[in-house]
């Protein structure tokens, strides 16, 4: 009977959802550069989980419980 065999089919992929996995996001390439000090950001929101998130030579940095986008200490300049 096919409807027997998807019982434990069926509980692996229930298993598998009910998993808190992470998201897979960005690369998480380390990008050149130190964040600066960022003044604390008290809204908590998550721009960023890692630099690979953030465009072009910007870096994902802490402000308070916050993490933006930002462009780094030695950074390029250039504009």
């Amino acid at each position: 009977m096919p409807a027997c065999r998807l019982g434990p089919l069926a509980a692996l992929l229930l298993g598998l959802l009910l998993f808190d996995l992470p998201a897979v996001t960005g690369t998480g390439a380390e990008k050149k550069g130190v964040c600066p000090k960022l003044e604390a950001d008290s809204t908590c929101k998550k721009e960023c989980l890692s630099d690979g998130e953030c465009a072009d030579n910007l870096k994902c940095c802490q402000a308070g419980c916050s993490s933006v986008c930002h462009l780094p200490n030695g950074g390029n300049t250039e504009d």
